[in-house]
């Protein structure tokens, strides 16, 4: 029971205290003005949808092609990736009898869709390693701004190479930039975001004002990067439909929001995947998996000094015991305060022959990171739990 007055929207499920909203700054003008429209028209407009997988990719070959008339012939040059992490050649993919491979496959290097006919690809069928052509050729050795210079960090040698990028803060085993003076690294589709983005969630455009947030300048609304890269739409195999994001307020909806994975109340005020057909919920968090959602699975190597067969990097999707550390490792809710919780598959090494896994932990642990090696780095894996990663 409330003990006091507070302002309330009903449609919205919105409360706020009666200082709270006496309090707050009037920005937002009239709700008819078209500001953002008129200053926006010509920026990236977010979320992408999954019928629209060439946005990030053309954002990313805008990005080589502005290093490639760079002044300094050293840095533009590309190095040439041209063999998978087994150590095979590639293959120039190029005519319409690779769609099937189009459409259950991404590109091992930005971590995207690979694109249909006649955009060509290059790849190992035995392995599952693909790359845009613009992944394996085009892409700069360094990138430079006025504060510090980006090296290009890719090892197929290394079968499982994972670093978290510093702006997105999420888990990539893609094409890396690194800066050794800070120990930093970005991934390359961070590398290639622009300054100022439109987002369906609000009104106006946002300019970027540090590593990890965009920020509307009319109004104190702020944005995560790796939030803002969220799916509009996204395909999940417990609906055969699409199911699209949802930004409070949620109008028209008075009764709970439950998480069809995770069977746990859903906090409207965050955002999450709803499909109308079904009325069928699910948390943001529990169905693109948040620090994990930029990672390449499937793909599989050999490597003798960890095990005799074929092994290949999967989500968790069932109760295993890791071959390095012994320990008992299943899917698992995490839980951070003042957050939804969400339901955590972490990545895994899972033999294509027999019943070999290697947890998490123990792969990092067992491949690191790719030279060169620095300070430790302190990265909250778990949110509520901190992790140490050497780079």
């Amino acid at each position: 029971m409330f003990r006091y007055w507070i302002y309330y929207c009903a449609d919205c499920r919105y409360f706020a205290h009666v200082h709270c909203a006496l309090s707050a700054e009037y920005v937002y003008g009239n709700e008819n003005d078209d500001m953002g429209d008129v200053e926006g028209s010509d920026l990236v407009h977010l979320p992408i949808c999954d019928d629209e997988p060439y946005l990030f990719y053309q954002l990313i070959q805008q990005f080589a092609n502005k290093f490639s008339i760079s002044t300094n012939e050293e840095s533009r040059k590309a190095d040439i990736i041209s063999e998978c992490r087994s150590g095979h050649s590639l293959i120039l993919f190029d005519n319409s009898t690779t769609e099937s491979v189009v459409e259950t496959n991404i590109c091992d290097g930005c971590v995207q869709p690979l694109l249909s006919p006649p955009h060509p690809f290059y790849g190992c069928l035995d392995c599952n390693f693909f790359l845009h052509t613009l992944c394996a050729t085009e892409l700069p050795r360094e990138i430079e701004n006025r504060l510090t210079k980006f090296t290009r960090c890719y090892e197929t040698s290394k079968p499982f190479d994972f670093y978290v990028c510093g702006v997105c803060d999420r888990f990539c085993n893609g094409v890396m930039y690194y800066d050794e003076t800070n120990k930093y690294w970005v991934d390359v589709l961070c590398a290639a975001l622009p300054s100022k983005i439109k987002h369906d969630c609000h009104k106006w455009c946002y300019g970027n004002i540090d590593h990890h947030s965009w920020a509307c300048k009319i109004c104190d609304y702020y944005i995560h990067i790796k939030c803002a890269l969220k799916k509009g739409t996204i395909k999940h195999r417990w609906d055969e439909h699409h199911l699209s994001l949802v930004y409070p307020p949620v109008k028209g909806h008075p009764q709970a929001f439950n998480c069809e994975l995770c069977s746990v109340d859903i906090n409207p005020n965050f955002w999450f995947y709803y499909c109308v057909n079904c009325d069928t919920s699910f948390h943001a968090l529990c169905v693109d998996q948040d620090v994990y959602s930029n990672i390449k699975y499937g793909g599989m190597v050999k490597d003798d000094n960890l095990h005799q067969h074929l092994i290949r990097l999967n989500g968790c999707r069932q109760k295993f015991k890791c071959a390095e550390c012994g320990e008992n490792i299943a899917e698992s809710y995490i839980w951070e305060w003042n957050a939804p919780c969400f339901f955590s598959r972490k990545p895994l090494i899972q033999c294509a022959s027999c019943e070999f896994f290697v947890c998490m932990e123990c792969i990092i642990s067992r491949y690191g990171s790719s030279e060169p090696r620095g300070e430790t780095v302190e990265y909250s894996v778990d949110y509520n739990e901190f992790c140490e990663i050497t780079f």
